[in-house]
């Protein structure tokens, strides 16, 4: 039962690394120019850690919000 579960492992982790020495050489193939993946889903800046529910910037198309 041991030998079957360390077996396991090991095919898991062959696995693993083949997959990731495919990665690997899959992204050396990508010209230079490429974005990154964090360019590509980099949205808007996330507020500062001191100011979690910091306001939006104000868009100067929206119509005025008055403060009653």
């Amino acid at each position: 039962e041991i030998a079957r579960g360390q077996r396991d492992v090991l095919q898991m982790r062959s696995t693993w690394a083949a997959t990731m020495t495919a990665t690997r050489s899959f992204i050396n193939t990508l010209p230079l120019s490429t974005p990154t993946l964090g360019d590509w889903f980099a949205g808007p800046p996330l507020p500062a850690p001191n100011q979690p529910f910091a306001e939006p910037p104000e868009d100067p198309t929206a119509p005025k919000r008055t403060t009653s």
